[in-house]
């Protein structure tokens, strides 16, 4: 297909060369360093496609032609992963939205958010290659805040992390859409450090769930974005409506995210998920858990746990909080036998169970 009639085209193609001047957005200077730097493209207008290929971010102007951004010597985006994310156009009542999808499964199966598709009328998937496809609704979870469409294309599944190995203070790459006052909108990378994990999601739809949280810079107001760790694997998807008391943004973690939908998948757009019979609080001291403050009579753990436990790990994963287990047991069906980590009295004993239907 001749260039000027595809979506994106290779540097090559261009006239730009390795060595040309890198044009950047407002305030960013060439070789900018730092755990905020952003790397941005030019705005560009309505009906554009934004394309990643050949280690660039493209965004392509209809009216004037492709704008290439080369980003800072400092890391390199994971490109290779960008073609798991798409971006999502929601048409609706009033104005349009933006937001990012992931595939989590190979028939062009694709995990947002379920805020995003609220009372849409037409959803654009737009993917890294520049293909714009029609998707349609295929479940929505308001508990969760996770949505699945399905997309008329195959896919390559993005690889997760589990959020229980991703640490404060490590380094990230977020992959964001935005939208300028003028309704035009852009796509950014931005160099990320990992603020905290295990912190619930504190309001809209998730609440309670546990939450990963990055030091978003707060000029940056992402409508939809994608956290990654510097080999690819997805960190996390942008909350929209979540709020971190430190100011960052919130993300729900990425594999917190597939399992929802793989549960969607698998029970008809429905989530079953059991119960353990207690009632707690965060653990802040060492290790960090979630504290037992009640044991309900009725409930699989009784006799079992004890107020003053600490649960730490479920299944050999590790628990930070009450929000972190609540997700995890948010993905457990009743009848699942699971195994407790517990401190108890500064000793560490395995307690084994079985999930029940709640009371």
């Amino acid at each position: 297909m001749p260039p000027e009639e595809r979506a994106w085209r290779h540097p090559s193609e261009t006239g730009n060369s390795a060595n040309a001047r890198r044009e950047f957005g407002p305030g960013i200077r060439p070789g900018s360093r730092g755990p905020r730097a952003l790397w941005t493209t030019a705005l560009v207008g309505a009906g554009a496609v934004a394309a990643l290929v050949s280690g660039v971010l493209m965004l392509v102007n209809r009216d004037h032609g492709p704008q290439l951004a080369s980003p800072p010597a400092v890391s390199s985006p994971p490109n290779a992963s960008t073609h798991s994310v798409v971006r999502l156009d929601v048409s609706r009542a009033g104005p349009s939205m933006y937001g990012c999808g992931v595939a989590v499964a190979a028939d062009g199966l694709v995990a947002t958010n379920a805020t995003l598709l609220t009372g849409a009328s037409r959803i654009t998937v737009t993917t890294a290659s520049g293909r714009r496809l029609a998707g349609s609704v295929v479940a929505v979870d308001p508990t969760s805040d996770v949505g699945l469409i399905r997309v008329p294309a195959r896919l390559p599944v993005a690889r997760f992390v589990d959020w229980s190995d991703v640490q404060p203070g490590a380094g990230a790459i977020e992959l964001a859409v935005a939208t300028r006052p003028t309704s035009r909108s852009w796509a950014l990378w931005l160099d990320e450090t990992i603020a905290s994990i295990g912190e619930p999601v504190g309001s809209g739809p998730g609440s309670g769930m546990v939450s990963v949280v990055a030091s978003t810079p707060s000029e940056a107001n992402p409508n939809g974005a994608v956290l990654m760790e510097p080999d690819g694997e997805i960190v996390g998807l942008f909350d929209r409506l979540g709020v971190s008391a430190d100011g960052g943004a919130v993300f729900l973690p990425g594999m917190f995210v597939s399992d929802v939908a793989h549960e969607l998948i698998s029970h008809g757009g429905q989530i079953e998920h059991g119960w353990l019979g207690i009632q707690g609080s965060d653990f802040s001291g060492s290790p960090e858990g979630a504290l037992v403050t009640t044991v309900e009579a009725a409930g699989p753990a009784n006799g079992l746990l004890t107020a003053g436990d600490v649960i730490t790990a479920i299944d050999g994963r590790r628990v930070r909080s009450m929000a972190d287990l609540r997700s995890r047991l948010y993905l457990l069906a009743p009848g699942s036998a699971v195994t407790l980590t517990v401190r108890r009295a500064g000793t560490d004993r395995r307690v084994a169970l079985v999930l029940s239907q709640a009371a």
